[in-house]
């Protein structure tokens, strides 16, 4: 039976513990997951004037039977932008489509406060948009996504949650907390680890997004022998979105690494099971080495809020609990472990289980097809 979603407020409990990243994650015995259907889409595809991949986010609106995926191009392989799918609002609709390639549909531009899509990533400044995820809003009908962020030597834009409608224009920016949306040369995200996922709950009166990894100023990214700490972020509506509180998850140390310790583990996405239960996606790689996915299941019942901790690094606190569900090394996909970026919840199965399906970021590469894979997911 699914846990039912009940309001909850953003506080955090008064128990602190030692933490280390390093805790390791248990296994849910109940919980499994059957293929099907897993499709790959040609890399070298071109759909509405832009090349289709880059998907890093995913959402299915119940209401409107409507799919919606957001890709991470920063406007050079075509707009900002996220698509329509063509996935059905039934269990045998979406076996189907994802058995075959007929799974793309509209294309909308993300676009600016006047009205303008973003410019190329390459010319923009702080207009730089690197989109990572999309949730449907079921207050506003709208959609929130989340701008990654960039801090290199050159140029600092910091993270973002936004709102844009559901013809991309832009309707707000939500504000974040001084540790992220201030980035220095020793505090902020790292280039490439900034957010890069987000969920609703409680029927859209609260939204969490994840960092990818550590903030600079929270303790150096996981390795080979140790995990790391990263943030996940909780905004409430009813005061404006501000950032009520912060969770601190463990990741992984790298579950791929080559011959020099090379690797990354970072938080991929994040998914509502109930008020204190959600998904997170952990993904690995190394050079030569492919992809690692594993998918948790986190309490954030017990776990303290961290939203005035400076620095997470050497600090006291309880963080999230977690729960390894599924190493998706362990699935019999035709294709190998895809870079899975995005995952949300389908239509409910005859079974009465739940589906979740999965999109791939191919990073533009012509050769490699985007993946999307819907399960059944039996258990959650």
């Amino acid at each position: 039976m699914h846990r039912r979603v009940v309001p909850a407020l953003l506080a955090g409990v008064a128990a602190m513990a030692v933490a280390s990243p390093a805790m390791a994650a248990t296994s849910a015995a109940a919980v499994s997951f059957q293929v099907l259907g897993d499709v790959a889409i040609p890399g070298n595809l071109t759909f509405g004037g832009a090349t289709f991949g880059g998907l890093s986010g995913v959402d299915f609106n119940a209401t409107t039977s409507t799919w919606r995926a957001i890709s991470n191009d920063g406007s050079n392989h075509g707009p900002a932008r996220f698509y329509d799918l063509n996935l059905g609002s039934s269990a045998q609709a979406l076996r189907s489509a994802v058995s075959s390639s007929n799974v793309t549909g509209g294309l909308v531009p993300l676009l600016r406060a006047d009205g303008t899509v973003y410019p190329s990533s390459a010319t923009a400044g702080q207009d730089t948009v690197e989109p990572e995820a999309i949730r449907y809003d079921p207050t506003t009908k709208d959609v929130f996504w989340v701008n990654e962020g960039v801090h290199t030597s050159s140029l600092s834009v910091p993270p973002s949650v936004r709102e844009s409608t559901t013809d991309g224009h832009l309707v707000k920016q939500f504000p974040l907390a001084k540790q992220v949306a201030s980035p220095t040369a020793t505090s902020g995200i790292r280039d490439g680890e900034g957010l890069t996922g987000i969920t609703v709950a409680a029927n859209g009166v609260v939204s969490y997004s994840t960092l990818a990894g550590p903030l600079l100023q929270d303790g150096p990214e996981p390795t080979a022998t140790t995990g790391a700490f990263t943030r996940i972020l909780g905004q409430s509506r009813a005061l404006g979105w501000p950032v009520l509180s912060e969770y601190a998850y463990p990741l992984d140390k790298l579950p791929l690494a080559d011959a020099n310790g090379n690797g990354t583990n970072q938080v991929a996405d994040i998914l509502t099971v109930d008020a204190t239960h959600y998904l997170v996606l952990e993904r690995g790689t190394a050079p030569g080495q492919g992809n690692s996915v594993r998918l948790y299941e986190i309490d954030t019942s017990s776990a303290f809020n961290v939203v005035s901790f400076a620095s997470l690094n050497g600090a006291t606190f309880t963080p999230v609990t977690k729960t390894l569900l599924l190493d998706f090394a362990s699935l019999s996909l035709s294709c190998g472990v895809a870079n899975f970026s995005g995952l949300a919840w389908g239509p409910t199965l005859s079974n009465g289980d739940r589906s979740l399906v999965l999109v791939s970021d191919n990073g533009f590469d012509p050769n490699t097809p985007t993946r999307v894979l819907a399960l059944d997911a039996h258990g959650i």
